[in-house]
């Protein structure tokens, strides 16, 4: 694609006496190292751009903004974001996950050392909801959302949830419902026999 002054303007009859083009944009294609000069749709379809030719206006725009390469990307690069969260609110959250007590797993030690388990009764809505919350307002520090919450600590922590014990047999577990039962047992049988 090159760019050239227009070689010519007709003057209109309209209000508008001058036209708002100012370069002529020509299209070539190589073919065995001869240019060959193509028409625009041409153009568009040897490059497979039918429907993206916007690429190619956007391309148009920059060259008579005087770039010789096409500008890099922009998007996500302009600094404006209104619904950023806070530094000090995502640190909140590093430190509060910091600080919750935490388990090594006894039997998945070898193949991932590094990873700890939270309680079983926990979630990560319980943990945003109930303790989170709470820890954003005794700290006074500002708060994110559960999403976000969601994203840091699946993200940058190796956090796991222990399974429920399940390794107690049956005899352990009714001893156990006797014991925090005791109306339920005959009279003989005393705390002390079940323990």
């Amino acid at each position: 694609m090159k760019m050239e002054p227009k070689k010519r303007s007709y003057p209109k009859t309209t209000s508008k006496k001058t036209s708002s083009r100012d370069v002529t944009f020509s299209y070539n294609v190589r073919i065995c190292s001869i240019e060959v000069m193509i028409c625009k749709e041409a153009f568009l379809t040897v490059h497979g751009l039918q429907i993206h030719a916007r690429r190619v206006r956007n391309l148009q725009h920059q060259m008579k903004q005087g770039f010789a390469v096409p500008k890099e990307d922009g998007r996500g690069k302009h600094g404006n974001y209104p619904h950023k969260f806070q530094d000090e609110a995502v640190q909140s959250v590093r430190e509060f996950l910091n600080a919750i007590p935490k388990y090594n797993s006894h039997y998945s030690r070898q193949q991932n050392p590094n990873k700890v388990y939270l309680d079983c009764d926990l979630t990560i809505a319980s943990l945003f909801q109930d303790k989170y919350s709470e820890y954003c307002k005794e700290k006074q520090v500002p708060a994110v959302s559960e999403s976000k919450f969601r994203e840091i600590f699946v993200s940058e922590f190796n956090i796991g949830f222990k399974l429920p014990k399940s390794d107690t047999c049956s005899k352990c577990d009714g001893f156990l419902i006797a014991i925090n039962n005791p109306e339920l047992c005959a009279e003989e049988v005393t705390e002390k026999k079940l323990q």
